[in-house]
């Protein structure tokens, strides 16, 4: 869970459902698994399976019945009260009013922000889908919680509530990510970047093996975007400063991002710009240990910074139907 407030609080009233507060004096038969009797119920779920009870000592038990009861029913509504307050905060910093958000179905908020951009800002989903999933399946398990009496006890399995345990924490985890990024909590950069190809769709790569900041090992030519800078002044002055050419002929190819990617907290927007590559012998490399070129299909299988996969993709297609 996000570290935070909200963590420290849900731990103080998960702490006071107790395996000892439900259990039962009882004889059992068989091999079950042996908890303290002040561990709570709550930290206990992941490990349950397919045991009946849990042993605590003293001839106590917890039947596995206890666990679907209202002690982990308000725990998990206390989770979804926290999801729907960060969604509704989300939603509020991009513009909706408040009148609007009051009227608004907690579906129809899910979609848009599944949709958005704001996805980008968060690092806990690698994929849109995955994330679109998850909340489709927490809304879902939150009419249960919040509408449905007993239906927990009666019709939920175990592992569909441990893993709807892992799936809430997930997303309230990127939730979070997203409000923090949107308070401005994380640095942001812009990049510009050139891509060198010659006549036979082949790019030029920098080796990055001696420099490389994230364990890439070949990358594109290019860097930070200075403050008062556009992106192709940028460009000019990065290629000037790493190959010693004045760049003239180039034009757009796309932007990317923003964007956090694995390998930092930064969020990153990169321009992407192309230039067709008369003369290497013009270039004289000033940053990294030497250049090559590659096809897209031999740069898709080099160990690059996690930004740079996506150009290539685009690439290919470009140089497919151009």
């Amino acid at each position: 869970m996000y570290p935070g407030e909200f963590e420290e609080m849900f731990r103080k009233v998960a702490s006071c459902f107790t395996l000892e507060s439900v259990a039962q004096k009882k004889e059992v038969e068989g091999n079950f698994p042996k908890r303290n009797p002040n561990t709570p119920i709550w930290d206990t779920l992941d490990s349950l399976q397919d045991a009946q009870y849990v042993d605590i000592g003293n001839g106590l038990v917890v039947p596995r019945s206890k666990f679907f009861k209202i002690q982990v029913r308000s725990l998990f509504f206390i989770l979804l009260v926290q999801f729907e307050e960060n969604l509704f905060r989300i939603h509020q910093w991009k513009g909706k009013p408040i009148e609007e958000l009051n009227e608004s179905n907690i579906n129809d908020l899910i979609r848009e922000l599944v949709d958005s951009d704001l996805i980008n800002l968060q690092r806990e989903y690698i994929s849109r889908s995955e994330f679109k999933e998850d909340l489709k399946a927490i809304s879902s398990f939150r009419n249960v919680i919040m509408h449905v009496n007993k239906k927990l006890q009666r019709d939920i399995e175990i592992d569909v509530v441990v893993k709807r345990k892992r799936q809430i924490n997930r997303i309230l985890n990127a939730l979070q990510q997203i409000s923090d990024r949107m308070e401005n909590k994380v640095k942001s950069k812009e990049v510009s970047i050139i891509i060198f190809y010659d006549s036979e769709g082949k790019l030029l790569l920098q080796s990055r093996k001696i420099m490389s900041k994230y364990g890439e090992e070949f990358g594109f030519f290019g860097g930070h975007i200075e403050k008062g800078e556009t992106p192709e002044q940028a460009l000019i002055r990065e290629v000037k400063e790493e190959l010693s050419y004045n760049l003239e002929d180039f034009k757009f190819f796309k932007k990317y991002g923003p964007k956090v990617y694995k390998e930092s907290d930064w969020q990153v927007t990169h321009f992407v710009f192309l230039s067709k590559l008369s003369n290497l012998s013009k270039f004289k490399q000033n940053e990294g240990d030497s250049m090559e070129l590659f096809s897209i299909s031999d740069a898709k299988k080099l160990k690059l910074v996690s930004a740079d996969y996506p150009i290539l993709n685009d690439l290919e297609l470009y140089f497919r139907t151009k």
